[in-house]
């Protein structure tokens, strides 16, 4: 494990508190970068008259480029793979 009180001189509380918080910023900052991007690249796509396919409530949605939605088909649900049984 790395000891950063050297470097932070400050108690292990208010150390995960800080870090708690700047992870959380960072977090933030990525989640609107990507939301930025993904708005643009549905604009882009758009204005080139391409259409735009997304998952939305378990169905695939297909936006023309004129904004009309078409629902293209319901989705399977997620399975998640059964754990297999510990050895004995």
């Amino acid at each position: 494990m790395l000891n950063y009180s050297r470097q932070y001189p400050m108690r292990g509380d208010a150390m995960s508190t800080n870090f708690a918080m700047l992870f959380r910023s960072y977090d933030q900052a990525f989640t609107d970068a990507a939301r930025a991007a993904g708005e643009e690249a549905r604009a882009k796509a758009g204005a080139a008259g391409l259409s735009v396919t997304y998952e939305q409530d378990g169905q695939l949605v297909e936006v023309a480029a004129d904004g009309t939605e078409t629902i293209v088909k319901a989705l399977d649900p997620v399975r998640t793979p059964e754990p297999k049984p510990a050895a004995a």
